[in-house]
């Protein structure tokens, strides 16, 4: 060992220690950095540090930003043009035919839809896991949903309306999605509000839109096709005896 080198390595060791202490130091301020900025940036990570929430019981992303921006967007995108058929001036409200049902499927998916985010927001013991996915395919659900129902707007021309209206002259449409199943526009908006169901990453949210829509729209539909039988009669019938309700072959 050369003169020096004990010297030289206890110099080491301390420039060693300082720098290991200033790692630690530079260290400790960004993670105490990270630490702000998640808060910041995602409040409700925080709140699953201090209450201790497990990954499946973390909120829906509806109500996390941007996922938020996302699904508001997806929503406005499918159900404008729901409300501007709603409240075309070229028909009316309701009618003889109609039974109330129009008034029906308005309220009930509409406390519908308000219980549903209630739920999600309120009942974290529902959530379910995997809510990242979810809510993708949630959104993805939503679009397939309403492009069915455009496509059954098309379909129909002006015979699809808000309310029951049937008139003796009006033909049968036998094309596009109405070739297999007599009621898609309403298989649409029930694949529509399942995609909501899915983004709210909730169970009893989903139970509850799902529920909900079955039932008014069974309502509507039996109103529907006893209006049809009775003014179109036998062409209407045909086309029964051939097609089924909701899902191709099956339902």
């Amino acid at each position: 060992m050369h003169a020096g080198d004990g010297e030289d390595a206890i110099g080491l060791d301390q420039a060693t220690g300082v720098f290991v202490l200033l790692d630690k130091l530079v260290d400790g301020v960004c993670i105490r950095n990270r630490a702000r900025w998640r808060d910041a940036a995602f409040p409700w990570a925080r709140l699953k540090s201090t209450q201790g929430i497990h990954c499946g019981g973390m909120p829906p992303l509806v109500f996390s930003w941007p996922y938020g921006l996302f699904f508001l967007a997806v929503m406005f995108w499918a159900f404008a043009p729901e409300f501007r058929i709603i409240s075309r001036q070229t028909e009316p409200a309701t009618s003889s035919q109609d039974a109330g049902s129009k008034r029906l499927i308005a309220i009930g998916q509409g406390l519908a839809m308000f219980a549903a985010f209630w739920i999600a927001a309120s009942v974290p013991s529902a959530r379910l896991p995997h809510r990242f996915w979810l809510f993708w395919a949630g959104l993805a659900t939503i679009i397939g949903g309403s492009l069915l129902r455009r496509h059954c707007w098309r379909m129909l021309g002006a015979s699809f309306t808000g309310t029951v209206i049937v008139r003796p002259d009006q033909a049968v449409v036998d094309r596009g999605a109405y070739h297999y199943v007599r009621h898609p526009s309403y298989t649409a908006g029930a694949i529509l509000f399942l995609g909501i169901g899915l983004a709210l990453a909730n169970w009893i949210s989903l139970v509850v839109l799902m529920g909900a829509v079955s039932a008014v729209y069974a309502y509507r539909v039996g109103v529907e096709e006893r209006v049809l039988l009775g003014t179109i009669g036998d062409p209407y019938r045909r086309y029964m005896s051939r097609t089924k309700r909701f899902v191709p072959f099956a339902f």
